[in-house]
């Protein structure tokens, strides 16, 4: 492929002394050719003598050999001062030519300085496609048909503690109205900083509502989950409307984008932004799922499935006897059930289970990617099969293998703990099916007939962490979104524990405040709010966000019906994250993440699915994906800032 070298101010100054030496060697040359052709018999003897200086301080001695230019039989400091010259002149001519060619025009950052900032335009499909912010107030949900959001109780409503607020009178409909003092105390941080608060963040897509439940029935902004524009191609730090994207590592910021007034040549600036970023972490089960695919013709899966095994790649022989931890069931007891041999292939009994493909995809902790029965153990720790009493491995192996099955992910989740009665769980589980490798040394872009493929497994936990970090800002002038970008992007430093800042979050076993369970209220505040009744405090560089009683789903009709999407929507796709509801061609919650109609998605979901680290950061990129696509950041800079 040809390549043009582009010219910079160097290297036409280059050019420019390399002419002038070509010219200044050539032109007498030719001149002197010229003066010897014109030559008459009578000039006089001073003429001849200019004549000859000029031809001696030319090329032509040195091209006809002359005396004047010998380099035998001449005294050596002559022959010295000859060639001295003569190096200098190269040596001139060489550093005329060099020289300019590191030259070129660089802008530099001047001082900084004090500047207004002005709303940045998305010209990309984020900002075409935007729904512009309700001039409504926010509305918030808390399953308000039968609980009020904490203060928000309407005249005539009856507060039961631990009843969820119900109210006494079915006529009286509650408010979606969000308490001046909540609004005040949680944007009590976003209104004086460029860090945005739970309220700032809000559904990219709303509609106006009307319920029998709410404000009277008139209108209120209720949410949308829909899809836009994916980045999951990309592999940089990107902007949009409303959003900072990191689509390498995963997590997102709020910022309704703004840059600097009247500066023509540039601006570079740092703000602090609230950052959301889910925290998955994997671990291989050392299992995989070895597919040897049917003709066409044969199956209803594309490509269809003519058996599946279960491989043992130290998952099973490998496992540590016994349990490791006193009180805490484990699982080993499924191994001993096999004749565990390291590579030993274990055929799966009945169907090929339904969420079994090439693809990705995720699922509950269970036993039913190995398409075992669910069973459960009673409160007292005994499990019922039948008409038969199970109370511990010796009384029957197998079914005590299918209990504890069954009580992984509630154990994972942390709902299995005497503090879970009182501090909810913020953590989803589940397991994670890699994308299929080729393993019969084929092309992987053929899915032929008899050709085996291997799944790795891996089990996840995922949670979703806030924090503030310092952003770098570079902007080259216009005045859109597409002229600017992240130079550097870092945890925020702070000088010492007390700069770190307050976290607020919602009680909700404080009396008044029950209906907080559904989605509470989260985000940092001024210190003057610490030791506010009904809210729980930290201060951290950190905090992890809570629990999210609402699923998210494109009807809407298991979600909130309000606009507040920094409450449910970072931990409600987690939990769909790790429930194979973005992975599913069957399901129409959400545009699918499969890779099964995307080869070069496919592509890239192979390679992110080798190793536990890569598994996490391919759930990290979803979520980010789908945050980005769904959520918008509304607080903005306006008032003068400092930048360079």
């Amino acid at each position: 492929m040809d390549s043009i070298t582009t010219l910079t101010v160097g290297r036409v100054s280059g050019l420019i002394a390399f002419g002038n030496f070509v010219l200044t060697v050539t032109f007498p040359l030719l001149l002197a050719i010229v003066l010897i052709h014109r030559l008459s018999d009578k000039l006089s003897a001073v003429s001849w003598s200019v004549l000859a200086r000029q031809l001696h301080s030319t090329l032509w001695p040195s091209i006809l050999r002359t005396d004047s230019v010998a380099g035998k039989h001449v005294y050596w400091s002559v022959s010295a001062l000859a060639y001295t010259n003569i190096g200098l002149a190269v040596l001139g001519v060489v550093s005329g030519v060099v020289t300019p060619l590191g030259l070129g025009d660089h802008i530099r950052p001047a001082e900084s300085r004090d500047v207004s900032f002005h709303y940045a335009p998305d010209l990309s499909n984020f900002g075409k496609n935007t729904i512009a912010r309700p001039v409504m107030p926010l509305s918030r949900d808390c399953i308000i048909t039968s609980a009020y959001c904490p203060g928000a109780i309407v005249p005539g409503a009856v507060i039961n503690q631990g009843e969820g607020n119900r109210s006494a009178n079915p006529d009286i409909t509650a408010t979606t109205r969000i308490p001046e003092n909540i609004t005040e105390m949680f944007s009590s941080v976003s209104k004086k900083s460029s860090v945005a608060g739970i309220l700032d963040i809000q559904y990219r897509f709303w509609l106006p509502y009307t319920s029998e439940y709410f404000d009277d029935h008139k209108p209120y902004p209720r949410w949308q989950l829909l899809s836009l524009e994916s980045l999951i191609s990309r592999d940089d730090i990107t902007l949009v409307e409303g959003v900072i994207a990191d689509m390498h590592s995963g997590g997102i910021g709020f910022r309704n984008h703004s840059v600097p007034s009247g500066i023509p040549f540039g601006a570079e600036w740092e703000e602090d932004i609230l950052w959301v970023e889910p925290e998955i972490s994997c671990v291989n089960t050392n299992l995989t799922y070895e597919l040897t695919l049917a003709d066409t013709r044969n199956g209803t899966f594309s490509p269809p499935i003519r058996s599946i095994e279960l491989v043992d790649e130290g998952g099973f022989s490998n496992l540590r006897h016994g349990n490791p931890y006193k009180g805490w069931p484990n699982i080993t007891a499924v191994g001993y059930g096999f004749n565990v041999t390291p590579g030993k292939h274990y055929p799966i009994a009945g169907s090929v289970p339904y969420f079994v493909t090439l693809d990705i995809q995720s699922l509950s902790l269970n036993g039913a990617w190995l398409n075992l029965p669910s069973a459960s153990f009673d409160n007292n720790g005994t499990l019922t099969v039948g008409n038969r009493t199970i109370k511990s491995a010796e009384d029957d192996l197998y079914w005590y293998s299918i209990g504890l099955f069954s009580e992984l992910n509630g154990r994972c989740l942390g709902q299995y703990n005497d503090a879970s009665i009182r501090n909810e769980y913020n953590v989803e589980c589940g397991h994670f099916f890699g994308a299929a490798s080729r393993v019969d040394g084929g092309n992987p872009l053929f899915k032929e007939a008899g050709s085996k493929w291997r799944k790795p497994i891996y089990t996840c936990a995922g949670a979703v962490k806030s924090s503030v970090k310092t952003v770098s800002f570079v902007m080259n002038g216009t005045a859109s979104l597409e002229s600017l970008s992240v130079k550097k992007m870092e945890d925020k430093r702070y000088s010492s524990q007390d700069d770190h800042p307050l976290w607020a979050l919602e009680d909700w076993w404080h009396p008044g405040s029950e209906g907080a369970f559904t989605g509470p209220l989260w985000g940092i505040v001024d210190n003057s709010y610490k030791g506010t009744p009904g809210y729980n405090f930290t201060r951290a560089p950190s905090f992890y966000l809570p629990y999210s009683y609402y699923s998210l789903t494109l009807s809407s009709s298991t979600g909130p019906l309000d606009n507040l999407a920094g409450a449910s929507m970072p931990y409600g796709i987690m939990g769909k994250l790790l429930l194979n509801s973005f992975f599913s061609r069957f399901s129409d919650d959400y545009i699918s993440y499969s890779g099964a109609s995307n080869v070069g998605l496919g592509n890239k979901w192979r390679n992110l699915s080798k190793t536990a680290d890569d598994a996490s950061k391919l759930l990290r990129l979803i979520w980010t994906d789908i945050m980005a696509s769904n959520t918008v950041g509304t607080n903005m800079r306006e008032r003068p800032m400092s930048g360079k």
